[in-house]
């Protein structure tokens, strides 16, 4: 693979992975290369806005056009959307932590995001949960 990806891409397979789901995909990313690393970050935050949905809902993906500057803001808004406890700690890098199936994915997602000094944050509020990065 080259250094770059093409987030339209990454859009397909994001969508392909929750096809006849009962969550609903609306990638909204520019149509640009990004950095390889910041790609897959975005691809790792979409998963776990995804996984942030445990009854389906509706994943928006918004990202700068500038591959010399990427950004991103994934929202995901569904019933009872949350962030689990182990998750939010295993995104921020807590050190101690028992990792499983769920925070595995977070705590990657961390540690990619803290080798790009991407500032990654996740937040919930009012049945969305939000995941950020740039």
């Amino acid at each position: 693979m080259g250094a770059e990806l093409d987030l339209t891409e990454v859009g397909r397979i994001v969508c392909g992975l929750v096809e006849g789901s009962k969550t609903e995909m609306d990638w909204q990313a520019a149509p640009v290369n990004w950095p390889k690393d910041w790609a897959k970050l975005l691809m790792n935050a979409t998963l776990l806005a995804i996984d942030s949905l445990p009854r389906g809902g509706r994943v928006a993906v918004e990202s700068s056009g500038d591959p010399a500057a990427p950004r991103f803001i994934v929202r995901a808004t569904g019933v009872n959307a949350r962030i689990l406890e182990d998750v939010e700690r295993a995104a921020r890098g807590e050190t101690g932590l028992t990792l499983d199936g769920r925070s595995i994915q977070a705590f990657l997602t961390y540690r990619l995001a803290r080798s790009l000094n991407a500032g990654l944050t996740l937040t919930a509020h009012d049945g969305t949960v939000e995941v950020a990065a740039g």
